[in-house]
């Protein structure tokens, strides 16, 4: 016969819908020992959900259950008239689970990861809508700016990539930007070029954004690739500093002057120069060899 411990742990689990039998919710069976004292009192019936929040508001109740619901707890305190009860969170938390699961991120689909979302005031809404701008920037991006993004997170799956973009801090519209910016990083690859600017200057340039902006980083690009040998021979000729291609990069994508590329860009043109007849002399004379 089923002692009041069980029958009440199988009644959480049949309105809750959490599985009692799993090792991990074994907590279950000693939610009667605090909620046996509430209900005797007549203030409140033991079918009620809100008994669960009694319980949790308890000091005595089982340490595991407040770290399940630890959520619920954090959130009532940062805004209390905008918290959730616990069966609440249980059916927002189902629905985390449907989305992530449907989007292939079933390592996400479990109470630890979701609570994260509670955490930081991530809504249901708001992580649809970061998924769909992973995917969609993922779904319309070209080989080279899906190398730039698999470069940023941990492989080319899908959604792999996508679970990179939602479990980052920034919201849509951050995600989007990130887009943008492995758009651009793209843009270089396209050219044999591997940029070293940050997402945050590959954004500001706001090449991301359109098709046009994106053959305008190529050809800006392009122009790099096209010199960075050069101007790598020229610095040790000449005397240059070792970031020079990058110098000669911000300059190209951000139009950052670098004085250091345009010397040694000069100094190129004289020493080509002079193999045809003409060289720099001393000072900056010019003489005939």
């Amino acid at each position: 016969m089923a002692t009041d411990s069980q029958t009440f742990a199988k009644v959480f689990g049949s309105i809750t819908g959490i599985d009692i039998s799993l090792p991990e919710n074994s907590w279950a069976k000693d939610l009667w020992n605090i909620a046996a004292p509430i209900v005797n009192s007549g203030q409140i019936q033991s079918g009620d959900p809100l008994l669960y929040d009694l319980i949790l508001a308890d000091d005595k109740a089982p340490q595991s259950y407040k770290d399940r619901f630890s959520a619920v707890t954090e959130l009532k305190k940062k805004a209390p008239e905008m918290g959730m009860t616990v069966a609440e969170y249980l059916k927002q938390e189902n629905q985390y689970k449907q989305l992530l699961k449907s989007a292939g991120m079933d390592n996400l689909a479990n109470a630890t990861e979701i609570k994260k979302f509670f955490l930081n005031e991530v809504s249901y809404d708001e992580a649809a809508s970061r998924i769909n701008a992973a995917f969609g920037a993922i779904d319309s991006a070209d080989e080279f700016t899906k190398q730039a993004l698999s470069e940023r997170f941990p492989t080319l799956n899908k959604a792999d990539l996508a679970q990179g973009l939602l479990l980052g801090k920034d919201g849509t519209y951050e995600i989007e930007k990130k887009a943008a910016a492995a758009q651009v990083a793209g843009a270089g690859l396209s050219q044999g070029f591997r940029t070293t600017l940050t997402d945050e200057e590959l954004i500001a340039t706001g090449f991301g954004t359109s098709v046009a902006g994106r053959e305008a980083a190529r050809t800006a690009f392009g122009k790099v690739a096209a010199e960075q040998g050069g101007l790598r021979q020229a610095a040790g000729m000449f005397g240059g500093p070792s970031d020079i291609v990058q110098q000669a990069e911000k300059e190209a994508v951000l139009g950052a002057p670098s004085g250091e590329a345009k010397r040694l860009r000069s100094q190129s043109r004289a020493q080509f120069a002079g193999q045809t007849g003409i060289v720099s002399g001393s000072l900056g004379r010019k003489k005939q060899v």
